[in-house]
């Protein structure tokens, strides 16, 4: 029915929006250029959370499964964002664990899965 879809619609954004709020404004500023990045916000670390990336793709990845083909394909500009957003996730982790190895962190558990 129309309201299901409608209801499959909104949670395509709420979900694809816990991506771009967990993913680094380096990320953001690269997936979508035009997005207002509010550099005095007092949640810095909210970027660096694993485990918080690692909830927000859960939930992405459960919404896709659940709501199947004609939600995805009726909003598929914002669902290739999403996955854009967990590939950029994955690129930041394996670059960031090339850094690692060659320097320490600032902060020793931050965005690590020791978090």
């Amino acid at each position: 029915s129309s309201s299901s879809l409608s209801y499959g619609k909104q949670i395509i954004r709420i979900t694809t929006s816990a991506l771009e709020s967990s993913c680094s404004k380096t990320l953001r500023s690269v997936i979508d250029p035009v997005s207002v990045v509010d550099k005095n916000s007092s949640k810095k670390w909210l970027h660096s959370s694993i485990s918080l990336r690692s909830m927000s793709v859960q939930s992405f990845s459960c919404a896709m499964q659940r709501l199947g083909s004609n939600a995805i394909v009726s909003q598929s500009e914002t669902v290739i964002k999403g996955i854009v957003y967990i590939v950029g996730f994955l690129i930041e982790q394996i670059s960031s664990e090339s850094a690692d190895s060659e320097k320490e962190m600032e902060y020793e558990h931050w965005g690590t899965p020791l978090e």
